[in-house]
């Protein structure tokens, strides 16, 4: 079984983005994201999904 979910940190690695780039776009509503034990996570299919289609979050 894979990964469920990453970090800010470790989204912000595999897309290439600034976590504040990645926060922006939590807060828009452009990203998902679950809280577990007051982390932000962003789920794994999300990620998965852009680099499928070769969108880039702006």
């Amino acid at each position: 079984m894979g990964v469920a979910y990453y970090t800010i940190d470790q989204a912000s690695k595999i897309l290439q983005l600034s976590e504040s780039t990645i926060r922006r776009a939590i807060k828009k509503g452009d990203i998902p994201r679950a809280k577990f034990c007051g982390k932000i996570l962003i789920p794994a299919w999300f990620i998965e999904q852009g680099f499928e289609k070769g969108e880039i979050i702006e």
